[in-house]
């Protein structure tokens, strides 16, 4: 076949066997080093190759390798190794984290550690590496570990290197670092709006710096072309701007925003939110046609009815459709239920 056979079978075909194999290594009458040796000279065999059992085997000497077989286990994970070219690979993890299991089993946590600290090309062991050396006030230390790596992705996007980000921006904190907690929360909040950063970021300037930093940035959202951004948005709600807020919605009306956006500012201006709602539905009303579209519209009136006086204009909207879409039945199906 083209592709692999092990691709075709049923998990359980593989799986099963081996846990009924760790039940029995539990079992008091079971000889563990038996069962080792079985496994190490069934796993070789040439049925195997290319499936997932190298990986099921190798799991089931890790839990039945003692003191006696150690050496064996060991070198039979370090053969693996070898063969490897891409040390940082998943594969060279899982084989690195095998021994360490093996070892904090055996109760060789020192032995463990150096395998975490030998392989910091692995990202998930380096990453345990810098959280040791904050926990031990090592900050500078930490900082090299991880611009170390992103250098050698060569993507110093802060979303897809999120983790490492908020381990820099945990150093930045502990050491109080303004410059460097602004570098980072920018970073996360350069391409679109985070609620989390964003306050962080705001947290570090004064007031008056404020007030000139907040439009700086909802014109950084905005771009060159000032088209409409859920960030600027977004921004402006969390300043509690309310009026701002709604001219803004007002300038890029649709049912869409006006539905997101008007529990921030419906309560101090209810009249206007209210004719925002209805200019919006009117021309999604117009420009869409069906059941799903009428729910929709029915769902932004039950909205409508919360706000201040908007049980009155809800009736008058129902009975303005009426009248100029009495041809759609679901419509007037759907109205009829309210």
């Amino acid at each position: 076949m083209d592709s692999d056979i092990a691709d075709y079978i049923d998990p359980c075909y593989q799986e099963t066997p081996f846990e009924i194999l760790s039940e029995a290594a539990l079992a008091a009458d079971i000889n563990t080093n038996e069962l080792f040796q079985y496994c190490k000279a069934e796993m070789v065999k040439p049925k195997y190759d290319g499936t997932d059992f190298c990986d099921y085997f190798n799991h089931l000497l890790k839990e039945v390798a003692g003191t006696d077989n150690a050496a064996e286990f060991l070198n039979l994970q370090d053969a693996l190794l070898d063969k490897i070219i891409d040390k940082s690979s998943y594969e060279t993890e899982k084989i690195h984290q095998r021994k360490i299991d093996y070892y904090n089993k055996n109760n060789q946590q020192e032995l463990a550690q150096n395998i975490v600290s030998e392989n910091i090309q692995i990202e998930r062991f380096r990453k345990e590496v810098v959280k040791q050396k904050i926990a031990g006030k090592k900050y500078t230390e930490a900082k090299k570990l991880i611009d170390d790596f992103i250098s050698i992705r060569q993507n110093n996007n802060a979303h897809y290197n999120s983790d490492w980000y908020e381990l820099l921006l945990e150093i930045a904190q502990k050491e109080n670092d303004i410059p460097a907690i602004q570098k980072v929360t920018f970073a996360f909040i350069e391409n679109y709006f985070k609620a989390k950063y964003y306050r962080i970021y705001k947290s570090t300037y004064s007031s008056g710096e404020w007030l000139q930093e907040v439009e700086k940035i909802i014109e950084h959202y905005s771009g060159k072309r000032h088209d409409y951004s859920d960030s600027v948005a977004d921004v402006i709600a969390e300043e509690k701007d309310a009026e701002r807020l709604m001219k803004y919605i007002e300038k890029y009306l649709s049912v869409e925003k006006i539905d997101k956006y008007h529990p921030h500012f419906s309560s101090t201006f209810p009249e206007e939110t209210l004719a925002l709602f209805s200019k919006a539905i009117n021309q999604y009303a117009e420009n869409n046609t069906g059941r799903s579209h009428y729910e929709h519209i029915v769902g932004l009136m039950k909205k409508m009815n919360r706000i201040k006086g908007g049980k009155e204009v809800v009736i008058k909207i129902i009975n303005q459709y009426k009248i100029q879409y009495k041809n759609r039945k679901a419509m007037m199906e759907i109205l009829n239920k309210i």
